[in-house]
């Protein structure tokens, strides 16, 4: 579906927090490449931060290597570093 991701929690959940579209799911492409994370609140960026900071360091061997795959696959849609960055700046 061309999702972005702040970042992945302790369970291996890929976290997505965007607008979702208000009639097609076709939209989601525009909201995502559209989105900022300066359109979130300082609070709402440190809960994102507070919830994925591990970003996958807590996994077992298996974990990591399906983390580190789903990284290849996704790119610059997984955004945790733009994440990191702003949450520092707070």
């Amino acid at each position: 579906m061309g999702l972005d991701y702040w970042g992945v929690n302790e369970k291996g959940q890929y976290y997505y927090n965007f607008k979702m579209p208000k009639k097609y799911m076709n939209e989601i492409p525009t909201i995502v490449k559209e989105a900022k994370i300066l359109e979130l609140s300082s609070n709402k960026i440190m809960d994102i931060y507070k919830n994925l900071e591990a970003n996958g360091k807590d996994f077992n061997i298996q974990e990591q290597l399906v983390h580190k795959n789903c990284l290849v696959l996704m790119g610059n849609r997984y955004r945790f570093n733009e994440l990191k960055k702003e949450a520092i700046l707070i």
